[in-house]
C-alpha cells in the first residue's frame, strides 16, 4: 500500500500502449514515430501469416484503438512529478461498479488467489474508457490488438525474422541504435526481465516486494 507500507496491496494502473508515452500518439513531432509504429505492426502481423492487405487494415485498427486508450491515459510528463493518480483505494465491488465489463473477481480467480478486501484502481478514467471500448469495438479489432502485442512481447525469443523486426523498431526507431544488440546481451536482458526476482536472495526479494508490487493493466 503506497500510504501504508506495512500492508500489501493490489495496484492497477494504465497500460496497453505500444509507444512509450500517451502524448506520442497526438504530438505533431511524433507523427513519424506513429507512422513507423503502424508499419511495424503491419510487418509483424504479416510475418505471423496475415495477408498484406489484412495486416494493413488490422494495423490501422490497432493504432486507432491505442489512440483512444492514450487519450484516456495520464501522460508521463505529469506522472514524473505527481504519483497520486496511481493511488485510488476501493473495494473490488466498487471497482466493478465503475467498470462492469472488467471482471475483477474473475481476474483474481484466474490467478488462483482470493480477491482482496480492497485494491487501488489507479487512473480510473483509463479503466472506464477501456470498459467502454470492450463493448464499443468489434471483437476482431481486439483479436488483432492482442495478436500483435503477443507477437511483440515474444519476438525476441521467436525466429530471427521476428527478432530482427522487433529490434529494428524498438532499438532502431525508438532508441536510435545504429547497430544490433549482440545476442549475448539480448539473452541476459531477457533473463533479467523474466527471472530477476528468482536470482535475488530471500532478503532482497522481501525488501523489494515490501516496497510495493504493482500489477499493470
Amino acid at each position: 500500500d503506497d500510504k501504508n507500507p506495512d500492508n500489501y496491496s493490489v495496484n492497477l494502473s494504465q497500460g496497453g500502449l505500444g509507444l512509450p508515452d500517451a502524448d506520442w500518439y497526438t504530438h505533431p513531432q511524433m507523427a513519424p514515430r506513429v507512422d513507423a509504429y503502424r508499419s511495424y505492426i503491419i510487418r509483424m502481423l504479416s510475418l505471423s501469416g496475415l495477408p498484406a492487405v489484412d495486416a494493413a487494415q488490422a494495423a490501422g485498427e490497432v493504432v486507432a484503438l491505442e489512440k483512444m486508450l492514450a487519450a484516456a491515459s495520464v501522460p508521463f510528463s505529469r506522472l514524473a512529478n505527481d504519483i497520486t493518480p496511481y493511488y485510488n483505494p476501493q473495494t473490488v465491488a466498487e471497482a466493478s461498479a465503475q467498470t462492469p465489463r472488467l471482471q475483477w473477481e474473475a481476474l483474481f480467480e484466474q490467478h488462483g488467489v482470493d480477491a482482496p478486501e480492497q485494491l487501488s484502481l489507479g487512473m480510473p478514467d483509463y479503466f472506464r474508457c477501456l470498459d467502454t471500448l470492450l463493448d464499443a469495438l468489434p471483437l476482431q479489432t481486439w483479436k488483432h490488438y492482442l495478436r500483435f502485442h503477443a507477437l511483440d512481447d515474444a519476438a525476441p525469443c521467436l525466429a530471427q525474422r521476428f527478432a530482427m523486426a522487433h529490434a529494428d523498431f524498438h532499438d532502431g526507431v525508438l532508441k536510435g541504435r545504429r547497430s544490433p544488440v549482440p545476442r549475448w546481451a539480448r539473452v541476459l536482458d531477457i533473463i533479467d526481465q523474466n527471472a530477476g526476482l528468482a536470482r535475488m536472495t530471500p532478503a532482497m526479494t522481501a525488501t523489494r516486494w515490501t516496497a510495493g508490487a504493482r500489477c499493470t493493466g
